[in-house]
Order: structure tokens, then sequence, then C-alpha cells
């Protein structure tokens, strides 16, 4: 930006800087040994001639003044710890963590991490500890401290510490007067509330105000969305960088706020505020009071009717920046050029409002222009009522405040057929992206075609792997209508559980299923609709559903990501389900958790009582799967003890019988691997090499590979001790 800007004045003023940067790093026996772009890494003998030097840089930077052809600004990272010398560079994870750091900190600023500054002299050198922030690739949160300068500005940290400004891919149309106005009344009031109706693109022209003001004032703006909090000082807290470590202190959030900013000058953009309204006024107000260098840029639907504020109010984009706006739009998605008349009827029709124009813009991608124009003629004048009505009567009923940001989707929503918003009712219950199938049996009693015209209307829009989903404004919206409806809901819901029912694959009760690598992604893929699916059938008392979608679910046993959830769920649906068959097999399926994790003893116990009450007899193929834990813990003790395990060995050797004869190879495989790693234990490799290669060739029959790979990996060891390879 600086060389678009400054293009005869950069190559002196860079000069410049490399020349002081030089002297800083040298005066303290320190070597520049790399130039990155914009910047330098230098090494030091030690963290306190680090320090020193880079104080000292920031000093002389900070030193040009007027006499700076460029104002240039620059932050500054120290880091401690190893390195690898290569050719005249450095490398390894020390160089990595610098970097990380480093994009943390503010301009004007030098932060040490904890590994840096514990190597001070605390006494020479002043450090402020700003409490433990995540660094991206690091494990663990890292302390980072701050060399304490006269001249910084502003916090020490920028996006760690806060969120910062969020950032658009798209050129702001037609609201350069209006960033102008807002930055004007931002010169003599430090409370500005901008102020409109839902979709007018009040986040925005925010952020646009806020990122000019930072940088032609060199100072910290941050950005706070309240939808996401139901406490707004914490949600301004967070924006900020006050963390819990700031407050441990005693005093409160404002002081807190106070403390970081120190004085310096703030902006903060409050987005939202009528999410909760009452206490986002007090808190702005309070801010305003207590914290001489914050300004607050408010975005919301209704004025926070405070003394101190200033409204400046957002209306709709004059009809040229309209036509742009749909036309810029129209072309990224790919709809191509609207013709001119056509995009000013279109933008007449959603009365100039950028959210209504993406709308249209995105709808333009499934009608022709022409055709939507004569679609929205009529329905759009009920929207214009709503507007003018909302207009005339100010703060309109108590209570509504997201009636304008929901009318957007209500005028969506109302255009739809009565087929149409049925489907998108039901759909609302898929939190996730869904499969086409999943829309297909949702709604099987509707007129064909629902779904195709749903994802026209961009209420459903399609997503990678081919399959579908709902914009989450639309999907809550929608959640709260069916929840207004008891039968229409439960009807939903029985549909939900018929799709899972259809979708998971059926576990036979007499032997293994075998094991789809792909079929077990698609479940992982659609675990949250899962879920959501189970909870539908409980919550409709079809708990023997329930039991068998769950049991479609076993693979997940398998998977680390889900294994949790999974034996959670499993001993939730036994409290429900009364099927002695079902609860046989999902006792079974936990058994198999348990006894692949050797934990948990106490649950284990648990689930061998409500075999036995379900298999009084021990007839069935689950009480190998008893015996084999049993066994494979007996054989571990019997090997700390130094007891021979023949006997135990035995008695695996028979569940790995049982297992066979009652179909269920996969607990043979896995007997027959535990047999092996207990003749590996005891040193008969030979034994153990056969117990594994039989464990292999039975998990290979039911393509569990990975149980077949530990089979492999098991006899290899064997192999090795048995000096048959090195």
């Amino acid at each position: 930006r600086l060389w678009n800007r400054y293009p005869d004045r950069m190559s002196v003023a860079l000069a410049r800087h490399d020349a002081a940067a030089g002297a800083a790093v040298r005066g303290q026996g320190g070597e520049i040994f790399k130039h990155t772009g914009d910047g330098f890494i230098a090494t030091f003998t030690d963290a306190g001639a680090a320090t020193a030097g880079m104080i000292a840089y920031q000093h002389a930077l900070m030193a040009q003044g007027d006499d700076a052809l460029v104002e240039l600004r620059s932050r500054v990272g120290i880091h401690f710890g190893p390195a690898e010398p290569r050719d005249g560079d450095w490398f390894g994870p020390t160089i990595n963590q610098l970097a990380r750091l480093t994009d943390l900190v503010a301009p004007t600023h030098v932060v040490l991490s904890g590994a840096a500054a514990n190597r001070l002299d605390r006494e020479a050198v002043a450090c402020d500890h700003l409490g433990d922030f995540t660094v991206r690739d690091s494990p663990d949160p890292v302390p980072l401290y701050a060399a304490r300068l006269d001249d910084a500005v502003g916090p020490a940290l920028t996006v760690s510490a806060g969120r910062g400004l969020p950032r658009f891919q798209t050129e702001l149309i037609g609201r350069n007067a209006d960033v102008e106005a807002v930055l004007e009344v931002l010169e003599r009031a430090r409370l500005v509330t901008v102020l409109g109706f839902g979709g007018m693109g009040k986040t925005r022209l925010a952020v646009e105000v806020a990122r000019r003001w930072s940088e032609a004032r060199r100072a910290q703006a941050s950005f706070v969305d309240l939808s996401a909090f139901d406490d707004p000082m914490a949600g301004i807290c967070d924006a900020i960088g006050v963390g819990k470590h700031h407050l441990a202190g005693g005093g409160g959030a404002v002081e807190a706020i106070a403390k970081r900013l120190g004085g310096s000058p703030t902006l903060l953009v409050v987005d939202n505020c009528e999410h909760v309204v009452d206490a986002a006024s007090t808190a702005c107000i309070t801010l305003i009071d207590a914290v001489p260098g914050i300004s607050v840029l408010a975005t919301s639907r209704e004025a926070l009717e405070l003394a101190a504020e200033v409204i400046v109010p957002l209306g709709a984009l004059s009809e040229d920046a309209s036509v742009r706006l749909l036309q810029q739009r129209a072309s990224l998605l790919g709809a191509g050029e609207v013709p001119g008349p056509i995009a000013r009827r279109l933008c007449e029709r959603v009365a100039g409002m950028p959210l209504g124009i993406e709308l249209v813009a995105a709808r333009l991608r499934q009608v022709d222009p022409a055709t939507l124009a004569d679609m929205l003629d009529v329905d759009l004048d009920e929207l214009r009522t709503r507007r003018r009505r909302g207009s005339d009567e100010g703060r309109g009923e108590a209570g509504d405040r997201h009636a304008t940001m929901r009318s957007l989707v209500a005028w969506s929503y109302e255009l739809l057929s009565t087929d149409e918003k049925t489907l998108l009712l039901r759909l609302s219950q898929l939190p996730a992206p869904w499969p086409r199938h999943a829309a297909q049996i949702m709604s099987r009693d509707l007129a064909p075609s629902r779904l195709d015209e749903l994802v026209a209307k961009s209420l459903v829009v399609p997503v990678p792997a081919g399959h579908l989903r709902m914009l989450e404004p639309i999907r809550r919206f929608c959640v709260e209508l069916l929840a207004s409806e008891p039968m229409r809901l439960d009807h939903a819901r029985m549909l939900l559980v018929d799709w899972a029912h259809d979708f998971v694959p059926e576990l036979p009760n007499d032997e293994d299923p075998v094991f789809d690598v792909q079929a077990a992604r698609r479940l992982v893929a659609q675990l949250a609709n899962l879920r959501a699916a189970l909870t539908a059938a409980s919550a409709t008392g079809r708990h023997e559903d329930e039991a068998e979608i769950l049991l479609g679910l076993w693979p997940l046993t398998f998977d680390g990501r889900a294994r949790t959830w999974f034996g959670a769920q499993i001993d939730d649906t036994l409290s429900r389900t009364t099927n002695p068959s079902l609860r046989r097999i999902l006792i079974r399926l936990a058994l198999q958790d348990t006894t692949e994790n050797y934990v948990d003893l106490a649950r284990e116990k648990h689930l061998v009582s409500l075999l036995r009450e379900v298999d009084p007899d021990q007839t069935s193929a689950e009480w190998a799967t008893v015996q084999a834990g049993g066994a494979v813990k007996q054989i571990i003790v019997d090997r700390l003890l130094g007891i021979e395990p023949d006997a135990t060995r035995e008695l695996l050797a028979d569940s790995v019988e049982l297992a066979r004869s009652k179909g269920r190879r996969l607990d043979a495989a896995m007997g027959e691997l535990f047999i092996a790693h207990s003749y590996l234990l005891n040193g008969d490799y030979d034994a153990a090499i056969d117990a594994a290669e039989d464990a292999a060739e039975g998990a290979r029959r039911v393509n569990f590979e990975a149980i077949a790979a530990l089979a492999d990996a098991t006899g290899a060891m064997a192999m090795q001790c048995n000096g048959e390879f090195t």
C-alpha cells in the first residue's frame, strides 16, 4: 500500500529503515541474517541483548517524526530456542514459532514469548505479562510479555487479543457518502449508532468506517457481534482481548478494559445491538464514561436511546448503486449480465436493500431475470407495506426486536407454495448438509420436485459431495416456526427417523457384518443429522427405531472421533429400549468397546448384568465377548505376576471357538489377536506368528483392515523377535 501511495519516497525510506535496524541490532551484538519482504530476522547472544536492541530499533523509528519521508511502523516478536544453521540461514520450530508469534503483535510494540522473557533480567528490562494466548500451530497456550516502550501506541496485541475487523472479499458499492458521513460524525461524537432496517448493510458499512478510521489514526479498531453473546460486556471483553487473567485481580470488566487500552485511541464496533438492546445501551454508555480513549460505533435496528448517542440513519441504495451491486453479484455468482431495464425493476422490487439484492442475484442462477421480475411484481408489495408500517410506528411492538430481520426470511418463506413450506420446515431439522435422499424421503407425501424449487429459490443451496443445506438464518426461522406447531413437528420428526432408519446399514443378528469403509465414512459425515434423528426417535417414543438406528452406526466403535459419544448413546438408549434382541446387540457393541479400551470396569460389570437379564442361560455369542474381555485382562495380570497364562489362554481360545460357532468372525479375529499378543508377551514367537496370521485372515474376511493391520504388525514383531528378519 505504501509503495503504491509513495512510489518516489519508499526506496529512500526503506534504506533509512534498514540502516536504523542494522545499527540497533549490531549495537547489541546481534546479526540480521534474513530479510522477509516487509520484515527481517536477527539473532542475538541472549534475550536481554535482543530486547534492548529491538527497543532501540522501535525508538529509532519513532524518533524520525516529521523528518520521515514515509511513516513506517514495525512490530517485533522475540523468541528463544534451538535452531538449525544451514547455508547462512536458520531453520526449525523456533523460527516457525517466532513467525506465528510476530503475527500477533501490534505495530510499535515489542512482545516476547515466555521462553524469551524467562531469560531476562527483569530489573534491567521491564516487561508486562499480557497473559497466555493461542499461537497458531502451538499445542498449548503461550505466555506473552510486552516490553515497556513509552512511545508505543495502543494494545500490544492485535488479532490474538481481539477479533480485529471482519474481512470482505467484495467492494462496498454505493456507500461512500454514508461512510464519509459516519466518519465526520465520529470526529465530534464518541457514540454513534448506524440505524437501519434489516438487510440495509449496516455491518458492512460499520466495518468499512472502522477500517478507514483505524488507518487514518494508526489506531486500534475492534469488532464484536452481539448476536453471539447474551452479555454485551462479555462480548466487548472478548473483542478487545480482556481475558479471565485480566479479571482475576478484582475490579471489573470496565476497569480491565480501561487498563488494557491505557488511554490509547480505540474504535469499538458493536454490531447487532438489537439482540440485547437494553444491556448494550448500558455497556456502551458505561465504556464511554469510564474509558477516555474509546469511541463506539454501534449498529442496530432501534436506537440505544442514550443522551450521548448520535444516530446516522442508513437508507436504501440509490438506483444506480443498486443496479451496480446487482450486476456485480450476479457476475460473481455466474448468472451473467442482467439487462439494464430489468435490473432496475428487480432492484426496485427489493427497495434497494443490499440483502434483498443479494437474494435476487442468487435466484438469477435458476430463474431468468425477466421471469424473476414478473414473479416479484406482486408479492413484494407486502414487504413494502411492512417497511412503511415499521417506519411509521417507530419501535414497533415491544420485544419484537427481530421482526425486521425475520421479515426478509419470512418474505422468502411466504412466497413458497404450501408443499414447499412444509418441506422447508421438515428439512430445518437437519443441522448439517444432507444427501438428496434425505429430502426425498422427507417429501414423499408432497408434490414432486419440491426440493428443486427450494434450490431454485436459494432457500436450499448445493454444497460439495452432492449434498444440500439450508442457510442458518433460514433454518433457525423454520425451526422456531415448526416448534410452534406440535402436530407438524411430530410428523417431521417421524419422517426424519424414517430417513435415518433407511440410511444406516442394518446390523444382522446372527453374524458379523462386513465392514464397508465408504459406508463408515458416510455415517461419520452424517453424524450430526443422525444424532438429530436419534433425538427425534426418542421424543416421539419410537425407541426400537432409535435402537436400530444406533445399531446401524456400529462402525463408529472403531472411529476414535465418535467412540466416546457412541458409547454414551448406547447406555442412554439401553435405558429406553425393551426389545430383548435389540438390547442384546447394543450390549454386545458396548462390551466390544470396553474390551478394546481396557477401561471402565464398573461399566463393564453393569453391561454384563444387563446381558444376564436378557440371556440368563448364557447361550448367546455375546458371552464370547465377555469371556474374551475377561481373559485378556487375566493374561495381563498373569504376565505382571510371572504366571504362565496357559489356562487363561485356553479360556480365550474357547471364546474364539464360541464366536466362530455363532458366526462372529470379527469377534473371533479379535480373540486370535489377543492370543497372539499373549504368546508374544511370553516369548512363544512361532505360536504368536500363527495366531497373528489367523487373526489377520479372519479380519480381512469381514474387511476390517484396521484389525488386520494390527495382526500383521503383531506377527511382524514376533518374526523380528524370532530372528527371521531385521
